[in-house]
């Protein structure tokens, strides 16, 4: 009885005389090279068929769109249906990349997976670690918590974006395939070991390599190019050793145990300081919150980051949610600023509220030094024991959701702008003093639905006729409350005159100064601007 095993299919994938189930082989190219990277193609969700003659069999093929991706000559490509093929293909062949096509469908496939990259991670501490493995998936893409499980089990990229996995190939195949002729005959550039997998790299090709490949690895290491402990050696690669900052002048010293060059850390040192944004981004659509995956496995957090020299906290929050989210956003206004001062000096922090540009724009899914992932989520998905590198997400998200305040941007004015007159900084009618709670219950019995503060922020003209009134309520007790007291000072002579003086000021003057009681107790007000 013949053996049904076969070598695997090379690229190209349509080869007629490809075997459904192939067994572990050198990786020979069709060109009859045996240097090319092996590319792994593992469809988890197809059922393993019957076995046909051998002159009838048909090649396991990948979905429509996955076919298309395949360079003809590139990779020396395995398409595999069932996890038995590919374990044993890891014996001999530890692959450059592996596609593992799978939408959560039968626990059978689901386990398949598992244990194929179970087996992909435990060949040894390094090895194991230089496979790039993606799971093809519409539905973990969108899945938060689909996402965090199978980062957990080693998987390096979550997408079902066609031109993401393009742009993965083709990095992988530049770092992993043989040089040409040319390169051959041009002077050798140095070469640099993976801190954390030993694969040895040029320069350029390692600063893309560490953060593509190990982006969820702990970011405590030394860096392998300079010698220098640091504290994070993705953002190091990028600081220390990126365009201008670690040209081949500057690591030469790298094999003599010589750190980076005093003057690049002073220049890094001067760039920092200590003023952050952070964005809360709302899809109005839906009423997603936009949320990244923190590099080294630190949890989801907000989008946002230091703001460099020459910036705004505006122009900052753009930036960085473009950087870490890959989504471009339109800031609508300012949820709060906070001043921490310490002994070492002060951190200013403002929190914003943001908007996509485009609702149909997908969150990045490509690892790099800025982020691992991003992803849309609800607000049931944040409560559900979600990964978190801090709290600010569940605080902020929910006020925004309840229709809480949101001030303008003019409050971040700089000092040589002009002064401008806010009246009422929420908006015709939206001055009243609401509890929070009350402010959304009310917003939502008068047709308003619980949307973002900047979406929700026109109420009816009977609920804005009503927060006027109870405001004029409020105002009229407390002027009885300071005609009945004192202010606690003792000088019951000077209250009274204070009072008989309030009483001669005219509607203008009074309406000012009760409008500018009303920002000063600001984030009492629960009701939107818009």
């Amino acid at each position: 009885m013949a053996d049904r095993r076969k070598a695997p299919i090379s690229s190209p994938i349509s080869a007629p005389s490809s075997p459904a189930r192939s067994s572990p082989t050198s990786g020979a190219s069709p060109t009859g090279g045996g240097s090319l990277p092996h590319l792994v193609m593992f469809t988890a969700d197809a059922p393993p068929a019957a076995t046909p003659p051998s002159s009838s069999r048909v090649p396991p093929q990948p979905s429509a769109s996955l076919q298309t991706l395949l360079p003809p000559r590139s990779f020396a490509t395995h398409l595999l249906t069932h996890p038995d093929d590919v374990l044993s293909l890891l014996v001999t062949v530890v692959p450059a990349i592996m596609v593992i096509e799978h939408e959560g469908g039968e626990e059978d496939a689901r386990e398949g997976v598992k244990e194929v990259v179970k087996r992909l991670r435990s060949g040894g501490t390094q090895v194991g670690k230089r496979c790039f493995v993606v799971l093809w998936s519409a539905r973990a893409t969108l899945d938060v918590r689909e996402r965090s499980y199978w980062a957990s089990k080693g998987i390096n990229m979550v997408t079902s974006s066609l031109p993401s996995l393009r742009t993965v190939l083709t990095i992988i195949h530049t770092h992993a395939a043989p040089p040409s002729q040319l390169a051959l005959s041009l002077p050798t550039p140095p070469r640099y070991p993976c801190p954390f997998c030993g694969t040895r790299l040029s320069l350029p090709h390692l600063r893309e390599h560490v953060p593509l490949h190990h982006a969820q690895e702990p970011s405590g290491n030394v860096c392998t190019v300079c010698g220098e402990a640091v504290a994070n050696v993705m953002v190091h690669f990028v600081e220390a050793h990126g365009d201008g900052a670690g040209t081949e002048a500057g690591a030469e010293g790298a094999g003599k145990g010589v750190g980076a060059s005093k003057e690049g850390k002073d220049r890094r040192r001067r760039a920092r300081q200590p003023v952050f944004a952070l964005v809360v981004c709302r899809r109005p659509q839906d009423g997603k919150f936009l949320l990244v995956d923190e590099v080294a496995s630190q949890g989801w957090w907000l989008p946002g980051g230091g703001v460099e020299v020459g910036e705004d906290m505006v122009e900052a929050a753009v930036r960085e949610t473009r950087e870490e989210a890959g989504i471009d956003v339109t800031v609508k206004g300012v949820l709060r600023i906070e001043y921490t001062p310490s002994v070492h000096g002060f951190r200013l922090r403002g929190i914003l509220y943001a908007e996509p540009k485009d609702p149909t724009q997908s969150p990045k899914t490509i690892p790099d030094a800025e982020s691992a992932a991003a992803c849309y989520v609800t607000l049931d998905q944040l409560h559900r024991h979600l990964h978190l590198r801090g709290r600010e997400p569940i605080p902020w998200f929910s006020y925004v959701a309840e229709g809480g305040a949101i001030w303008p941007l003019s409050v971040l004015a700089g000092e040589r702008d002009d002064v401008r007159f806010v009246a009422d900084p929420f908006g015709k009618g939206g001055a009243s003093r609401w509890s929070g709670r009350r402010s959304g219950r009310v917003a939502r019995e008068k047709g308003v639905g619980g949307g973002s503060g900047a979406s929700a922020g026109g109420r009816g003209a009977e609920g804005a006729e009503e927060g006027d009134e109870e405001a004029e309520e409020e105002e009229e007790e407390g002027e009885d409350g300071g005609e009945d007291g004192d202010d606690g000072d003792g000088d019951e002579d000077e209250d009274e005159q204070d009072g008989e003086e309030g009483e001669e000021l005219s509607d203008e003057e009074d309406a000012s100064r009760r409008e500018s009681r009303i920002v000063k107790d600001g984030p009492r007000n629960r009701q939107p601007w818009k």
